[in-house]
């Protein structure tokens, strides 16, 4: 399989234990029907469609899909140990990319997420490989996510520990330069999963809102605010936006309160009897 995708195209690629009979076949995985005029129309590499609105590109290969970078990406994937065999065993691939608007951009991204995990079922995949978010994950856990929030499919996140002795952790997302925004880290006390799940659910949060992280913003990460700055990425040496504890806005002033009047004097009271 050839690494075609241009440059500014998101992708992801669906391993399959044996490549398609044909194009016609692939299409009708995401609607059936929709490859019938392709039937008998031998793998294409780059076949454009247009979903809701979405622009995509869909491929499909015949052999294993040869990459380092699919290596490096599995040998950290929690669920290594089940995609072993799945990655050793694949002698078919799809691809399908889309290049995102610059803005309102969630819309077509979950589309394409969409069609992906139509591809992934009807397909009989049970490998899923997202290289901008440095990703392998089998097809039960991508199209449980779609199911339940697509923001989390978009939102890739990685965690590891910084210092395990001194209890402080590390997590970092991958995949927001394909939406133009830099990545993002960062680093805080307590174990990598705990770190992992709040960074990825703000960042989902975000993505749903079709907002992308810049200098200065301000992003609530397990209940604690933190402000986007400047930063160097402690695993690349690229820059990021480092999540650092937001600044506690000064105590309001209580206005001044005017001085109560005084009260009369009261008059005593006197009784009619002794």
């Amino acid at each position: 399989m050839t690494d075609s995708r241009p440059s500014s195209a998101i992708q992801a690629i669906v391993l399959l234990a044996e490549p398609p009979a044909d194009m016609g076949v692939v299409l009708s995985a995401i609607q059936p029907g929709m490859g019938d005029p392709l039937a008998g129309t031998p793998l294409l590499p780059a076949f454009g469609l247009t979903v809701n609105g979405a622009d995509l590109r869909i491929g499909a290969f015949g052999g294993a899909v040869t990459n380092d970078r699919l290596l490096a990406d599995l040998s950290v994937s929690p669920m290594r140990e089940h995609l072993d065999p799945h990655v050793a065993a694949h002698r078919g691939a799809v691809t399908l990319e889309i290049a995102p608007p610059t803005s309102g951009f969630f819309g077509p991204m979950v589309t394409w997420a969409n069609v992906l995990a139509y591809l992934v079922d009807n397909l009989g995949a049970k490998v899923v490989w997202l290289p901008q978010q440095r990703t392998v994950t089998t097809d039960v856990l991508f199209i449980g996510e779609m199911e339940r929030d697509p923001a989390l499919v978009l939102a890739g996140v990685h965690a590891m520990w910084l210092d395990q002795a001194a209890g402080t952790s590390l997590a970092f997302s991958a995949g927001l330069h394909g939406l133009g925004s830099p990545e993002v880290q960062i680093r805080r006390s307590g174990e990598p999963a705990l770190l992992y799940r709040h960074l990825r659910l703000a960042l989902a949060d975000c993505l749903r809102a079709d907002r992308l992280l810049a200098v200065g913003d301000v992003l609530d990460v397990g209940g604690v605010h933190h402000e986007a700055v400047d930063g160097v990425s402690l695993t690349s040496g690229l820059p990021v936006l480092e999540l650092v504890p937001a600044a506690a806005p000064a105590p309001r002033a209580e206005p001044a309160q005017a001085a109560a009047p005084a009260e009369p004097e009261k008059k005593r009271r006197r009784w009619p009897f002794g």
